[in-house]
């Protein structure tokens, strides 16, 4: 559920082009996020920059253990 509240939040534009999510990565980044506890509980409240800022710090640890899979 809370992969789609993102999703209504940010468009997958948001995601490839500020984050630099690769397309093919999204869903599997929306799950990163939701395994990350506090992610989870700023997406109960309402505040939209600290849910960007959490985003971005996701998305940088993310793409990191991503080109990590991919350098195997």
């Amino acid at each position: 559920m809370l992969q789609e509240k993102i999703l209504r939040l940010y468009e997958k534009e948001y995601f490839i082009k500020t984050l630099k999510i690769p397309e093919q990565y999204i869903n599997g980044f929306l799950f990163y996020v939701c395994e990350d506890k506090s992610a989870v509980d700023l997406f109960k409240g309402q505040d939209k920059m600290l849910q960007m800022f959490k985003l971005s710090d996701l998305a940088t640890e993310y793409l990191k253990t991503i080109k990590k899979e991919d350098s195997k």
